[in-house]
C-alpha cells in the first residue's frame, strides 16, 4: 500500500495458485495447473 497523502492510497496485489491437477481454464479453453491474478485498488479515506 502506498499513501499519496493522508487520505489517499493505492494498493497492488499479485497472487498465484498451483495445483497437482489441471483444474483451471485459460481464455482459450486450455486446461492449466496454475492461476495468476493481479488486482489494483485506489481509494480515498474519509
Amino acid at each position: 500500500t502506498y499513501n499519496f497523502s493522508d487520505n489517499t492510497f493505492v494498493r497492488a496485489e499479485l497472487s498465484m495458485v498451483s495445483s497437482d491437477n489441471k483444474i483451471f481454464t485459460d481464455d482459450n479453453g486450455n486446461q492449466e495447473d496454475t492461476k495468476t491474478s493481479f488486482a489494483l485498488q485506489a481509494g480515498f479515506i474519509f
